[in-house]
């Protein structure tokens, strides 16, 4: 059976929901998306409901917001884990059942396993988050926010797909 994917009609503005457990880091991948890197001096919780960035994907600007509460409604979202925590990734696989269950296999998703940078410690290994991925029809990629490793990238790619699929989902400026 083929995995079908049914996008909005064209958007201004591209929201994406941000979910995981606590201290996965949600909010250190929004700040590096937002503004380039990881500062530990910033306050560690984002207290804003969302932050915007615009990013240029394939010629094409996009302008995104990404949301540490879920709104309304939203195109898209990242499921983020720690790889050096097994219950948040055990978290993130319900969170998927979840978006699943919710939106059927019409929303497209990115998993993201964060803390790379600490791999003596990991607990959750590569290949676990990529069968995750495959099995419920998301992206997948690992980051390090601490270390801005993949994160931009992580979501460039992500975006860069939505547009490859359907790059009617985006609103000409």
């Amino acid at each position: 059976m083929e995995n079908s994917i049914a996008y909005p009609q064209k958007v201004d503005v591209l929201k994406i929901f941000v979910t995981g457990d606590q201290k996965v880091g949600k909010a250190a991948f929004i700040k590096c998306v937002v503004f380039g890197a990881y500062d530990p001096y910033l306050e560690s919780a984002l207290q804003l409901d969302f932050m915007t960035r615009e990013i240029k994907v394939e010629e094409e600007l996009v302008v995104v917001q990404l949301w540490k509460t879920e709104p309304p409604s939203y195109h898209c979202a990242i499921v983020i884990y720690d790889v050096t925590n097994r219950s948040s990734f055990a978290y993130a696989l319900k969170k998927l059942e979840y978006i699943r269950q919710q939106r059927s296999n019409d929303l497209p998703v990115l998993l993201l396993a964060n803390k790379i940078d600490t791999d003596k410690k990991r607990q959750v290994m590569l290949h676990e988050g990529e069968l995750a991925a495959l099995q419920h029809c998301a992206l997948f990629n690992e980051i390090s926010c601490t270390e801005a490793t993949n994160t931009r990238e992580s979501l460039t790619l992500f975006i860069g797909s939505l547009l490859s699929l359907n790059n009617e989902l985006f609103s000409e400026e």
